[in-house]
């Protein structure tokens, strides 16, 4: 496409000597003014341009005002987000402490009723040996002297403590979720939404294209007005030839004819102005000649200069278009911006109602830590009670044979004690009678009552308890009993 100035340029003398060569018949020169009258429509592009130009131009300060608004409420809204994220790690802190704590202490209670529950099943396992029981009492385990009642409350307060908690901390967390579900919406809004068109460190291209707009509305209005000087250049040539206006109204006239049925309107009304005449008195011979090489010259361009018009509106519509979608965005932008910032101040509103939630879940915590903690005291309290009571009943049944072995050893320093008398009888005895046979003559018979009386006789007895105070036990009870002193020992070593 040639450019607007190759219309406007005077011919070289070159080109005027080849338009001698190439006198352009009435008809054809007919034929370039209808259209360059025709290209004059294309006007209605240059309207088009401006407007769009006008259009962009109030865009860019709409984009300019938008820019500024959401830089600053993104910049509110990044301080504000900050100050209750900050408020809301607080609050998980809290709640982490609170949670490892209580973790420790079931923790403990766990490894305190497992301890318990194993002490228990041995308590089960272990029959109590019937030697010490009565005659006619059903056999009977270590575990049925247990209070299982008692037990049984223990673990139950010790499930309600752990509910109550559990209670307790899922209020705090569904209201942590919640608020953190608020936060990270917020944040979305910041970080996708709005980044995608409003954000501050996009760089916007309404700038960029209003200047496009511009230069193509420059280079528009160019064209029309090359379009402009190549149709003064046609009614020129016209007026400076002889039966131009004739031709040009002769063909007005049958502008009903279907092959001119599209002229463009006004055609051939400046053929007859007063000028007309005085203009052809004016213009020399090679000037005339001039201005028919130029016309027929850039004849050949009248459509590609409309079609370039046409191409550059065309491309502008285009941009204004994006400038629109651009605009759109940002405005949805700045909505959503706003909406983020309303949301932040109800959640700012709310915050002191999740501190005090904090309050109340530390106040539940500390009353269930003193009750868990009394618990376990008492788990391990039975841990002891029913881990000695094993003991004991082993350390019962060791006693029995200590004592078994203390009255057998009783039983052999009687016998030996009570042969060693008998002994000692028997002499006492022999040297009685002599006496009486050496010196009994000679003592009168109530000198001493005693004189003649035997030696005392001596026996030993057991004066409390009896031989069946001592239970009988089996030999399996006697084994169990030791195997698991023995493994005791081991286990504390």
């Amino acid at each position: 496409m040639v450019s607007p100035a190759a219309g406007l340029s005077p011919a070289s003398s070159g080109a005027g000597s080849v338009w001698g060569k190439q006198q352009p018949s009435l008809e054809r020169l007919v034929t370039h003014y209808v259209a360059a009258k025709r290209s004059l429509t294309s006007t209605n592009l240059v309207y088009r341009a401006t407007e769009l130009v006008g259009s962009a131009r109030e865009a860019l300060k709409e984009n300019a005002v938008l820019s500024a608004k959401s830089a600053f409420v993104k910049r509110s809204l990044e301080d504000h987000l900050n100050s209750l994220k900050a408020v809301h790690q607080g609050i998980e802190q809290v709640r982490g402490d609170v949670q490892d704590e209580f973790n420790s202490s079931v923790h403990a209670l766990d490894d305190a009723s497992s301890q318990l529950r194993l002490n228990l099943d041995h308590l089960r396992n272990i029959l109590v040996d019937p030697a010490f029981r009565p005659a006619n009492d059903p056999p009977r385990y270590l575990f049925d002297f247990v209070d299982e009642a008692g037990v049984n409350g223990l673990n139950e307060n010790v499930r309600r403590s752990i509910d109550r908690f559990n209670d307790a901390h899922e209020k705090l967390l569904t209201t942590l979720e919640d608020f953190e579900s608020d936060l990270s919406q917020v944040r979305r809004t910041l970080d996708g939404d709005v980044g995608s068109s409003g954000s501050s460190h996009a760089a916007s291209p309404v700038p960029r294209i209003y200047r496009e707009l511009e230069h193509h509305a420059t280079e528009t209005a160019t064209c029309l007005s090359s379009l402009v000087n190549h149709y003064d250049l046609c009614l020129s040539a016209l007026r400076h030839t002889s039966g131009g206006a004739e031709a040009v109204e002769r063909m007005v006239q049958s502008s009903q004819d279907e092959s001119h049925a599209d002229l463009p309107a006004g055609l051939g009304l400046e053929l007859g102005s007063p000028e007309s005449t005085k203009a052809e008195q004016s213009l020399s011979e090679s000037e005339r000649n001039h201005i028919l090489s130029l016309v027929e010259k850039d004849s050949h361009e009248v459509d590609g200069v409309v079609t370039e018009m046409r191409e550059r509106v065309a491309t502008m519509q285009n941009l204004s278009t994006q400038v629109d979608s651009h605009l759109t965005d940002m405005r949805t932008a700045s909505e959503m911006l706003h909406s983020a910032l309303d949301r932040l101040r109800t959640l700012s509103d709310s915050v002191h109602t999740h501190v005090s939630g904090t309050a109340v879940f530390l106040s539940a915590w500390d009353a269930e830590k003193e009750t868990l903690a009394t618990q376990l005291e008492e788990l391990d309290g039975l841990v002891q009670i029913y881990q000695g009571f094993e003991e004991a009943y082993d350390n019962m049944i060791m006693e029995t044979v200590r004592r078994e072995r203390v009255r057998a050893h009783i039983d052999k320093v009687l016998s030996s004690a009570l042969s060693k008398v008998e002994k000692l009888v028997g002499q006492d005895a022999k040297a009685r009678e002599e006496f009486r046979a050496e010196v009994g003559e000679f003592l009168p018979g109530d000198i001493w009552a005693g004189l003649m009386d035997p030696p005392s006789r001596w026996e030993v007895r057991q004066v409390e308890g009896s031989v069946a105070d001592m239970p009988n036990l089996s030999e399996r009870t006697l084994e169990d009993a030791d195997r698991r002193v023995r493994r005791r020992a081991e286990q504390a070593d």
